[in-house]
């Protein structure tokens, strides 16, 4: 099963174009004013042998979950993931954060508005101390599930030698970077973060689908406690553009998507090309707003 996991004052929403690419994942709003707190509601919502693909502070909290319980964690997608140590000062990343008005497609700017709307000040303001409060950086080297680091190379938030960092400190980590994009690239670029996951569901050695969806004894009393999960939305105007890419590479790859191993000091660049129109074929008709797995 794919879990997605948004970040710092958003939702469910700002994966919209990414969501309705997957045949079969679930994309809760997570609960809590901490980082601790989004922690333990991602551990009750996603189910134990998760694929957790996350953006921000989204892949802080999944890599915080995948160090601690590892045996819960299948594999992470982490989209300009935050915990850099180098940039814990509130202004500068509130300035970072603005930027992304510039940076960002212009159809995302008033979800995430209005979102920070439905989170309000207290509580983003909260996080965000807590989310500065705790690099990550020494939580990368015991990651034990496949990593990918995906990066816009338009990001202000995510800088380039903190993603190329996270991507060599995870034992079997790879970097993408992702030609024309900023922060969030599973909303403008949502075919290619698809291709992406369908290729690691690859790696794993089974699809997400394959995953029960119930089981006896403890996993039961998890998804009873999980935080609201929605349904995959319907159509939205977004762009879904393939993406140009810059990777450190692991065994056991497709042999379509395999690249040079990384020579010192630099990250060999290739093209990924379209998402399989599989894919798009693959699209659920669920109705949105059932809060409800897809």
């Amino acid at each position: 099963m794919v879990c997605l996991v948004h970040g710092l004052g958003v939702s469910h929403r700002t994966f919209a174009p990414l969501w309705r690419l997957l045949a079969r994942a679930q994309c809760p709003d997570l609960p809590g004013d901490d980082v601790p707190a989004l922690v333990a509601a991602l551990r009750r919502a996603a189910p134990p042998g998760a694929l957790l693909v996350a953006n921000s502070l989204g892949a802080q909290v999944a890599i915080e979950l995948a160090a601690a319980e590892p045996q819960r964690v299948a594999g992470l997608v982490l989209i300009g993931p935050t915990g850099d140590p180098a940039q814990r000062w509130f202004v500068p990343q509130l300035a970072r954060l603005l930027s992304c008005t510039v940076t960002e497609p212009a159809p995302l700017v008033p979800r995430v508005a209005r979102d920070y709307v439905r989170w309000g000040p207290r509580r983003l303001l909260a996080t965000a101390r807590s989310m500065l409060d705790r690099p990550v950086d020494g939580l990368l080297s015991g990651l034990q599930a496949p990593t990918v680091v995906v990066r816009g190379d338009r990001d202000p938030i995510c800088r380039r030698g903190w993603a190329e960092r996270v991507a060599s400190a995870a034992p079997r980590g790879r970097l993408v970077v992702v030609p024309g994009a900023g922060h969030a690239v599973h909303w403008s670029h949502p075919r290619a973060v698809a291709g992406l996951v369908e290729e690691l569901e690859q790696e794993l050695g089974a699809s997400a689908a394959s995953v029960p969806s119930s089981a006896g004894g403890a996993d039961s009393a998890v998804r009873a406690s999980a935080p609201s999960v929605r349904s995959r939305p319907g159509p939205v105007g977004a762009p879904t553009g393939a993406a140009s890419t810059s990777r450190r590479t692991s065994s056991g790859r497709s042999a379509a998507s395999r690249a040079q191993t990384r020579p010192p000091g630099e990250w060999p660049t290739r093209s990924t090309g379209a998402v399989s129109a599989s894919l798009a074929a693959s699209r659920s008709t669920v109705s949105p707003g059932r809060n409800e797995r897809p």
